[in-house]
């Protein structure tokens, strides 16, 4: 049972709000590039958030005939995750078309209550600490519709629902205005580079001749140390893996460690503030720049850490270098020609790049620093508004802060 709220809130089981039924069909090889919409389980974690607004799946007529309508106002729940937590996303359909959903879709259709609510209530912690108890199930995990029918759901009145859902959706519109404002930040440094890294486009008086070198003339790639599971401990120094090398910056919220006092043992590994660093095996290429650590922190074999060893290239510009069409598809040319994709020091002296002058350089990862400035503080407000609504949502879904509904 959930805690307290408000004397005039109701709390109900979610079964008493309305009926389900189940999402059917749609596998993959069905979907087409143009026909009816649907939706797939999978996109309810990757797609869609609190509301379905943009539908990017479509089926053929004869697929849809054996599969599920959803209609508007209906919930659609993931019945299928890859963990405890993430199962039961939960995502309302406020829109008209006809929409299909597949199968591991669990549908609810509510009645009597704000369906946009009921959806933020779903995906909040009073309702998912309840559905992580529920789930079932070890490499995947499952819920059911008579899980969820068992759902303490707490209810306001249904004016103010709708003025809750309506706060909320205001926020999401801001987050999803950055969303948007950064992905068009992205879209124009990507046409930079393309510009600027290949010598399309020069800044006034610039007119010397790039320099064909091999990358492997001018860059030194270092490997990590090939850490085994035996090295690993609870907490102590943290070890960037490849799965922490994703932009703008490393992602530290899932390292492994080792113990503190084997510092002196991986010296040479540490990584610095400045260092220049990209996934070696699987999606070969995601490049960060280390910024803002506080602790020592070790790098595992399959990370590569990449620097300068000539003066006819500066560290600054071989990082938007790295991250560039040009080394990426040479490099995704040569990690393809064996079974499992991998990128290492014998590849090196097959990458073959042109240079523009030190000054030229200088100039090109300046602007290109900048776009990466623009979109890091766009991604760090973008951070502090998500924060500021799950806040809100708790206040709000509990009743602590009460809204005049009209």
């Amino acid at each position: 049972m959930i805690s307290s709220f408000p004397p005039n809130w109701k709390v109900q089981t979610l079964g008493t709000l309305g009926k389900f039924s189940k999402g059917k069909g749609i596998a993959k090889s069905d979907l087409v590039e143009q026909g009816i919409p649907c939706v797939l389980y999978g996109e309810l974690y990757t797609t869609h958030n609190t509301v379905i607004k943009r539908l990017r799946s479509c089926i053929n007529r004869q697929t849809a005939v054996s599969s599920q309508r959803v209609f508007q106002n209906d919930i659609l729940f993931a019945g299928s995750g890859e963990t405890p937590e993430e199962i039961g996303k939960a995502a309302v359909f406020l829109g008209t078309d006809e929409v299909y959903v597949g199968g591991d879709i669990i549908i609810f259709s509510p009645t009597g209550c704000d369906s946009r609510f009921l959806a933020y209530l779903l995906n909040s912690y009073i309702v998912q600490r309840q559905t992580y108890s529920m789930a079932q199930g070890y490499s995947v995990v499952h819920i059911y519709s008579y899980h969820l029918s068992s759902l303490h759901i707490p209810l306001p009145p249904l004016p103010e629902q709708k003025k809750i859902a309506e706060i909320l959706s205001t926020w999401d519109e801001a987050i999803e205005k950055l969303d948007q404002l950064i992905e068009k930040k992205k879209l124009l440094k990507k046409g930079l580079m393309k510009q600027l890294l290949t010598g399309k486009k020069r800044f006034p008086g610039f007119v010397e001749e790039w320099k064909e070198v091999r990358l492997g003339d001018v860059v030194y790639l270092r490997h990590g140390y090939q850490f085994r599971n035996f090295d690993f401990t609870e907490s102590g120094i943290p070890i960037i893996k490849i799965g922490n090398v994703v932009g703008p910056n490393l992602d530290l919220s899932d390292v492994s460690y080792i113990a503190t006092d084997r510092l002196a043992e991986f010296s040479s590994i540490v990584l610095r503030d400045g260092d220049i660093l990209m996934s070696l095996t699987g999606n070969i290429g995601r490049v960060v720049q280390v910024s803002g650590l506080t602790q020592p922190v070790l790098q595992n074999y399959r990370v590569g850490h990449f620097s300068p060893t000539d003066d006819r290239i500066l560290k600054p510009y071989l990082k938007f270098l790295l991250e560039s069409d040009e080394v990426l598809n040479q490099i995704s040319s040569l990690s393809n020609q064996s079974a499992q994709a991998n990128f290492g020091k014998q590849d090196m002296d097959k990458i073959v790049v042109r240079l523009p002058s030190i000054a030229e350089q200088r100039k090109v990862a300046e602007l290109l620093s900048c776009c990466d400035t623009e979109t890091t503080l766009l991604n760090l407000k973008r951070t502090i508004q998500s924060d500021q609504k799950k806040g809100l949502m708790q206040e709000l879904l509990t009743g602590k802060i009460r809204v005049k509904s009209t």
